[in-house]
């Protein structure tokens, strides 16, 4: 007679005695009614092990156990199986099987396998079909879990622990019997089976299917803006999308004619814009990839989403179809309609596919760690190169507008001032105990402001502007979402179209370059896209421009589109406007030190009160009553612009102004006003020689240029004579 082998477990769970249960044929083990073996321990899952026998071979499967389960010192991952030995020890958590063998009779054998056939029979009348599940084991362990996770199973757990009462063993093993096979698949059985609710385990609902569409479109963002511009791919992809825009009217006749009217234009030129193809075909390789590796999309991955099959082949598979199934219905959303009552979609009924969690751990590590960290590192990705220029604290406010109260203007000394040198309309207050000498400082108009006793000065002056062409051409080569965040100012850069409101845009892009921090740069995406790099030139030169003033605060002042920095480091303060007027910048410098601070503050008042001048509202010099230094600054300047011709009262209107300032001076009797005197004359004598040079010999400039020179060297000699014979 030959002999077999019977193979046995030796189970030991802490402060429990040994048992040995013998394995006739397939059986399975977890701490679910519905395991043939029973364990009620720390660690071991619903349905965690199945052991098979088969041509006296044991092996042992996990069936998605989720503790630590080893074979001997192998971990034994989840659906992998292992080919058992006598000797072989399985650790679950604290509990241990050892694999026993022993060789028996094969009468003796079959004798026993009947008694135990024979004793199920006359104990269990209604048996759970397990055997009839052996090919879907699976889809049975998943099945347990979600009736223990959501309670809907409990009357049937009750009916199981009464009709398995008697088949208790000890305290912490309970040994089902196992059926004969053919009584498995009985009609009845499999009817019972297949009416029992909630089959599968709970599916990932309609919001949290959503919010993995959402995680999807940050990655691809991430991919399409960081790491494409690195890789182009447009030679490569170039001709899949000719062959989708040659494709493009037998696309658009699959529209039914009834519904092609009610589809707006803009729709379809959206839909066959050739960066939102190169866009949809950057998502679909996404996600055919990730379907492909991980068997469903990274976001449902990383919260736990898997497929409800034992073989990884069959499960990635099912994925990709289930993929390709999904754009293909993606624009009929009654596709996808069934998730909101918790049950699956078009794809996953076609693909046989049952998606579920893993468990309820990795959906809430998912909302609060990867999801989070995925948003955050696209966000902040690109800041890394410039992380250490957004530490300097350089902010950007924008001032309201506000209503100030209108100064007297029946005050006799009260006047509006528009002044073209520095593009200004004001009220100015002109007090006798204030002075105003206008100058020419290296070919750039200035304002020298002095009080009554004239120990306070304050110097507002336009210096040479900031050309930001170059920087401003190289933005669309380094960041081609430009097109789309400022079209028209990418037209003007082109040299294609100047359309009304790239100025905007060119103030939008400077502003908000300069407000660049860690606490404004979602702002900066909204507006201009993710790159900041192709930007920083521009913030670069200006701040190099100003001296690079590190604790200065920036204050746009959107009604006049005008920038103000106020710098605070220096002995000399200063206060630098910039009004935006296009991409040569001009620079506006309010200069004062300590001592002159109430006065600087007037002048400020001044110039924030002011507002732009158009070319319309420049009167002409012929038409002046009174002049002051504001207007004589303008002759001065149009007398060094060679395309204008010369105010007639250039020569004496200047001659009786500053022969006013000197007599003033003279009578106050403070050598700093003589010496600002004597230094705006040097400046202006060398505006008119630049004037001369650049015009051509011209009497009219040559008999202004004497005259000033006689009053600049009165002044120097303090000659009091000269003063009174030759008042204007």
């Amino acid at each position: 007679m030959a002999k077999v082998i019977k193979y046995g477990l030796e189970i030991k769970v802490p402060k429990e005695d040994k048992q040995r249960i013998d394995i006739l044929e397939n059986i399975t083990l977890g701490s679910s009614d519905r395991s043939d073996i029973v364990i009620e321990a720390e660690g071991v899952s619903p349905l965690h092990l199945k052991f098979k026998i088969e041509d006296e071979v044991l092996t042992v499967t996990n069936l998605g156990g989720a503790g630590n389960t080893k074979v001997g010192r192998h971990a034994l991952g989840q659906g992998k199986t292992y080919i058992l030995d006598k000797g072989d020890k399985i650790t679950i958590g604290k509990t241990t099987l050892l694999v026993t063998t022993e060789k028996v009779e094969e009468e003796e054998f079959e004798v026993q396998e009947e008694q135990e056939e024979l004793i199920e029979d006359e104990g269990t009348e209604e048996a759970i079909p397990v055997a009839a599940l052996e090919d879907s084991d699976n889809e049975v362990a998943e099945e347990v879990d979600q009736e223990e996770e959501e309670g809907e199973a409990e009357e049937y757990e009750e009916e199981e622990e009464a009709e398995f009462e008697e088949e208790k063993t000890s305290t912490f093993v309970r040994i089902r019997r196992i059926l004969d096979r053919k009584s498995r698949s009985t009609p009845q059985s499999q009817s019972k089976f297949k009416k029992s609710k909630n089959n599968y385990p709970p599916i990932p609902g309609f919001a949290f299917r959503i919010l993995s569409i959402l995680i999807n479109a940050f990655i691809l963002f991430g991919i399409f803006f960081y790491v494409l511009p690195l890789y182009p791919i447009d030679k490569e992809i170039q001709p899949v999308l000719d062959f989708i825009l040659s494709k493009k009217e037998l696309l658009l006749s699959l529209i039914p004619p009834e519904i092609m009217p009610k589809i707006p234009a803009t729709v379809l030129v959206v839909i066959f814009e050739p960066l939102y193809l190169k866009i949809a075909l950057a998502y679909m390789a996404l996600e055919l990839a990730f379907h492909f590796l991980l068997g469903t999309s990274l976001p449902l991955f990383l919260a736990g989403v898997k497929e409800f099959s034992s073989n990884i082949f069959v499960a990635r598979i099912k994925a990709v179809i289930r993929c390709v199934l999904g754009f293909i219905t993606w624009p009929f959303l009654i596709f996808d309609l069934p998730l909101l009552i918790n049950k699956r979609t078009f794809k996953e009924v076609l693909t046989f596919s049952h998606l579920h969690y893993r468990g309820p751990a990795f959906k809430f590590i998912s909302l609060f760690i990867f999801y989070p960290a995925i948003i955050l590192s696209v966000i902040l990705f690109p800041l890394l190169p410039i992380a250490e220029d957004l530490i300097v604290k350089r902010t950007v406010t924008e001032t309201k507008n506000i209503v100030k109260p209108e100064l007297n203007s029946e005050d006799e000394f009260v006047r509006t001032i528009i002044n073209k040198s520095f593009s200004i309309k004001t009220k100015f207050e002109l007090k006798p105990g204030l002075y105003v000498i206008p100058s020419i400082a290296a070919g750039y108009p200035q304002m020298t402001f002095m009080d009554n006793d004239g120990k306070r000065t304050v110097k507002m002056k336009i210096s040479k502007g900031i050309d930001l062409n170059p920087e401003f051409k190289k933005i669309p080569e380094n960041d081609f979402y430009f097109a789309k965040s400022s079209p028209k100012l990418n037209l003007f850069l082109k040299q294609e179209k100047a359309e009304e409101g790239f100025e905007d845009e060119i103030n939008s892009i400077i502003v908000d370059t300069l407000s660049l921090s860690l606490l404004s740069v979602h702002q900066f995406i909204l507006n201009h896209g993710p790159f900041f790099k192709p930007y920083l030139p521009i913030r670069e030169k200006l701040f190099e421009k100003l001296g690079r003033p590190a604790s200065s605060q920036i204050i746009y002042r959107n009604r006049e589109k005008i920038l103000k920095i106020e710098s605070r480091e220096q002995v000399i303060k200063t206060n630098y406007y910039l009004p935006l007027i296009g991409l040569v910048i001009p620079i506006v410098e309010i200069e004062f030190n300590k001592n002159s601070e109430v006065l600087a503050s007037k002048i400020i008042t001044l110039y924030e009160d002011s507002s732009p001048v158009k070319p319309s509202m420049v009167p002409s010099f012929d038409d002046v009553d009174e002049w002051n230094g504001f207007l004589i600054l303008d002759m001065l300047t149009t007398m060094l612009d060679k395309s204008k011709p010369l105010p007639k009262a250039l020569a004496k209107e200047t001659y009786k102004y500053f022969f006013s300032m000197i007599k003033k001076s003279n009578e106050s009797k403070e050598s700093k006003m003589d010496r600002t005197l004597i230094k705006t004359f040097k400046e202006i004598d060398l505006a008119i020689k630049a004037a001369i040079k650049a015009r051509g010999e011209n009497r009219q400039l040559s008999d202004f240029n004497y005259s000033m020179n006689r009053l600049q060297k009165a002044l120097e000699d303090k000659d009091q004579a000269f003063f009174q014979m030759n008042a204007p």
